[in-house]
């Protein structure tokens, strides 16, 4: 399975468009993330790929040729919903064996796997006794437990801690690698942007944007925040060469200075800096995060 995607989809419950002839793909080695308001329709088009919820029209997609969501299918995903939820008298080893046996697993990769996770020192404890965060590395241990070529992750890092988060980070490089394909959904864009070859944006069921996090960038073009650290000597007029509309002052206060850049323009700005170095002492740029960028995409949606 070197694609897996969805096909002018549109799903309707009640008076609720959820999905509107939605077409969406993940190629292998690719780590794709669903960003969006609640209500935009992730959720749906997650339940669609899963088979749990039968769309009104389109269809899911394999390697360009339609497929039906079949045992044969399923066998080739592993899904960790939002909820993590056991009962609360297994063993996380019960729970690992009990999905083993139904993803024909051996004892070895239970026990890799469960070390992998973090939890093969508490295997024996009840799950009741768990943190959110050992219940939510669990989860994914199931799923990832029979090396599915297709990871589905349904905000998979609410709940985690540091330890946990740093083996989800490993887990989205070893599929990446392996040239697997994982779909997940996160409202941390943020946190997520490095981790990601792809962000997917839906609003009001539909893709609002579609692109690699710098294509995003380049895109919309936010300005960058710069901060200047100048000298008492340093004459407030000279900002006036750096006023065209590309550069805005955003504050001013005694020595400190920030100013909001037009990526373009970032280059003629350190031009500007050098011609005064003896009196700026320090220049910081910070680019706009990712979080602006999705912002600005719904705002023109």
């Amino acid at each position: 399975m070197k694609t897996i995607g969805l096909s002018k989809i549109s799903v309707r419950f009640g008076d609720v468009q959820a999905l509107s002839d939605v077409t969406f793909k993940v190629e292998a080695g690719e780590v794709v993330m669903l960003a969006g308001p609640n209500g935009a329709g992730k959720s749906t088009l997650l339940q669609v790929l899963l088979g749990l919820v039968r769309p009104d029209c389109g269809s899911v997609v394999s390697n360009n040729e339609q497929i039906s969501i079949g045992s044969l299918f399923k066998q080739k995903l592993g899904y960790l919903p939002e909820s993590v939820s056991f009962s609360s008298s297994l063993t996380a080893q019960m729970v690992m064996n009990f999905f083993a046996r139904a993803r024909g697993v051996g004892r070895t990769r239970v026990r890799d796997v469960l070390k992998f996770v973090g939890l093969f020192d508490a295997r024996n404890r009840p799950v009741g006794g768990f943190s959110k965060g050992m219940r939510q590395r669990l989860g994914l241990g199931v799923a990832i437990m029979a090396e599915p070529q297709l990871l589905v992750l349904d905000e998979p890092t609410a709940a985690l801690d540091h330890q946990g988060l740093k083996v989800f980070y490993e887990v989205l490089d070893d599929w990446r690698s392996k040239g697997r394909m994982v779909l997940l959904t996160s409202h941390d864009i943020t946190l997520m942007e490095q981790r990601v070859d792809k962000i997917c944006i839906l609003k009001a069921g539909e893709i609002a944007a579609w692109a690699t996090p710098e294509e995003l960038r380049k895109r919309y073009a936010l300005p960058a925040l710069v901060s200047l650290r100048v000298e008492n000597s340093f004459k407030a007029e000279r900002l006036d060469e750096l006023f065209n509309g590309q550069v805005k002052l955003e504050s001013s206060l005694g020595s400190h200075i920030q100013l909001k850049v037009h990526p373009s323009k970032l280059l003629d700005l350190t031009k500007w800096v050098a011609k005064y170095q003896g009196e700026i002492k320090e220049i910081g740029v910070r680019d706009a995060q990712m979080e602006r960028v999705y912002e600005r995409v719904l705002e023109l949606a």
